[in-house]
């Protein structure tokens, strides 16, 4: 079992080497990533050690996980290799979030906070959202893409 998982993780890091347009995997939003899937891939079925974690955060791809260790969200940043199913990666203009995605359903600052309710500071200069996926736009550029549930 545990050879089955190195493998998984090996064959999606592996993906973006092959001559299918560089890719990793394809982020849809309210889905997941690939083999990746929302609210049903656990964190042992990918991330059989510390070390593997590791390798997807420095290659700008990181993982939140529920109480129960159930994947939450895929936050990819500065990784052209993971595009959405619309096309769009880290580095594109906002312009081109606009022409695949539409309006978003809400614009605004992403706030970040020390516990539950104490501000310390937001990242980029704003978040463009839509149902299941968010991007965030530094000097009219996207930054990072999340991936999190409807």
């Amino acid at each position: 079992m545990k050879q089955i998982l190195v493998i998984l993780v090996l064959a999606i890091n592996s993906i973006g080497q092959s001559q299918n347009a560089g890719v990793s995997c394809i982020l849809v939003g309210g889905v997941g990533c690939g083999n990746l899937v929302l609210e049903k891939t656990r964190r042992s079925d990918f991330l059989p050690d510390a070390e593997t974690e590791k390798r997807f955060a420095n290659e700008g791809v990181t993982f939140t996980f529920d109480a129960n260790d159930t994947l939450d969200s895929i936050v990819v940043v500065g990784n052209k290799r993971y595009k959405t199913d619309k096309g769009v990666s880290s580095g594109d203009k906002e312009e081109r979030v606009l022409q695949a995605y539409g309006k978003p359903t809400k614009t605004g600052k992403m706030v970040l906070n020390k516990g539950e309710n104490e501000p310390i500071g937001t990242v980029g200069d704003r978040a463009l959202m839509y149902p299941g996926i968010l991007f965030i736009i530094r000097h009219g550029g996207v930054w990072a893409i999340s991936i999190k549930t409807k």
